[in-house]
């Protein structure tokens, strides 16, 4: 059986992708995940453990919300899909932790 634990970035954009499998949450040193332009809908309660997510693309898909857990990965600093609900009293580091992908292109455009 393959270990995937120690994989950086994964890209599985343009797949038609409708359930990610809960085992996504073992891959606990992933950095980049491209996921854009599938079928999602949720994501599964394991991506909590993805802690050293730096990157993520969810745009294209078929969310209508996406979980508010997401603001909790502590390294999360690009996120491209539907806004992350904040939790009740965010803190000012909560709040500005995390850059949409469109305004880190409008802040290198300048």
């Amino acid at each position: 059986m393959f270990s995937f634990s120690k994989l950086l970035e994964l890209t599985l954009q343009k797949n038609a992708i409708r359930v990610l499998h809960p085992a996504i949450g073992t891959i606990t040193d992933l950095d980049t995940l491209f996921l854009e332009e599938n079928r999602l809908d949720h994501l599964p309660e394991s991506f909590r453990s993805l802690t050293n997510l730096t990157m993520l693309t969810l745009s294209g898909n078929r969310f209508r919300d996406v979980p508010a857990s997401l603001a909790e990965l502590p390294k999360l600093t690009v996120f491209d899909g539907p806004p992350i609900p904040r939790q009740s009293k965010p803190s000012l580091s909560q709040q500005s932790k995390v850059q949409t992908k469109r305004s880190s292109k409008a802040c290198l455009a300048q």
